[in-house]
């Protein structure tokens, strides 16, 4: 089974562990607990097996935040659009470790009374998933599949 590594960032309380237990068939959380440092998951979809490393969204928690980046085969950057802007520059962190490895754009919490303009922006190596509310898991997992073995 071909197994990829897929760094998960983003701001503190976005719903990245909240999108993983999504992704591992678990129930969301109603507590918020924040990642200390990173944990990692395994997510087997279509005969692929994903590690994904859910890092700490809060600066006190992600010291070594760039080096858990190292030798990733997939970015994940989840955002909300509320407020649109994030706090950090999440894209620009990674690629400075990983250059050339795809990148997917996730917004989950999403408002959709705001335009999530800032995400449709085209790049290269870049892509936008919808997530919120559970929707889009699949369209995630089908990406994932098909950046990980068609990168470029």
């Amino acid at each position: 089974m071909e197994t990829f590594k897929v760094c998960l960032v983003g701001d503190a309380r976005v719903g990245k562990t909240s999108l993983v237990d999504c992704l591992r068939g678990k129930d969301m959380p109603h507590i918020y607990k924040p990642t200390l440092g990173v944990s990692v998951f395994p997510v087997i979809h279509n005969g692929r097996k994903f590690n994904i490393w859910d890092t700490a969204g809060q600066e006190r928690f992600g010291g070594l935040r760039t080096g858990y980046y190292l030798a990733s085969d997939i970015g994940l950057v989840v955002y909300n659009n509320v407020p649109l802007l994030s706090q950090h520059n999440w894209i620009e962190d990674f690629v400075g470790i990983c250059p050339n490895i795809p990148i997917v754009k996730c917004v989950n919490l999403f408002d959709p009374s705001i335009e999530p303009t800032q995400f449709n922006q085209p790049a290269a190596n870049l892509f936008f998933i919808n997530v919120s509310q559970n929707e889009g898991l699949d369209t995630l997992m089908d990406h994932l599949c098909n950046v990980a073995t068609n990168p470029n």
